[in-house]
């Protein structure tokens, strides 16, 4: 009698189906890092722009804490609409306080004028909008800052926290941070 051999029960290899499920979960997990990563890179950008705000207005503060008299005077508000322009204001008055020292409403509004600059230069489309309080009585002054800026890519699905000041009239594509100072 002869025996009769039987092919083994087992699979010695992959399948087509198991590599195609394989390549799709390889492909699905690519893709999630690719957003991961494109977000990251839009929160890195965010976080950037947040962290330039507050050094720009810290600044604004520390120049106004050192001219009281044209800070109570109003010298430090700007409460104009949003207007962005590539070009730089023109800083007058107070080149040389050494020699000549400047009046506080003169000094306020170089400082003004030169801050607003470094905003332009350093945020997208830079503006502020400034609101100044000074109560003479308790000598409590208070500036409250609207950092405004363009965003560089429409849709980076970020929104910032705070909204533009009705006064600002800023477009929708600007957006605000809002700062509180007390000097």
């Amino acid at each position: 009698m002869t025996a009769v051999q039987h092919a083994p029960s087992h699979q010695a290899g992959s399948s087509l189906i198991e590599v195609l499920i394989s390549i799709l979960l390889l492909s699905i997990g690519l893709l999630a890092m690719a957003g991961l990563s494109a977000s990251s890179a839009s929160y890195n950008k965010l976080s950037q722009i947040r962290g330039t705000a507050a050094v720009l207005v810290n600044d604004y503060g520390e120049r106004a804490r050192v001219n009281l008299s044209g800070f109570d005077s109003g010298g430090y508000s700007k409460a104009t609409t949003y207007s962005y322009s590539k070009t730089k204001t023109a800083e007058a008055g107070c080149t040389n306080a050494v020699t000549a020292p400047c009046a506080p409403a003169t000094l306020a509004a170089f400082d003004k004028t030169q801050w607003l600059n470094h905003l332009k230069l350093r945020l997208p489309g830079g503006d502020a909008y400034i609101v100044s309080t000074s109560t003479a009585s308790s000598r409590q002054r208070t500036m409250d800052i609207w950092v405004m800026w363009t965003e560089q890519s429409q849709d980076t699905g970020l929104t910032t926290s705070q909204t533009c000041p009705a006064g600002a009239a800023a477009p929708a594509e600007v957006s605000c941070l809002y700062f509180r100072v007390t000097l």
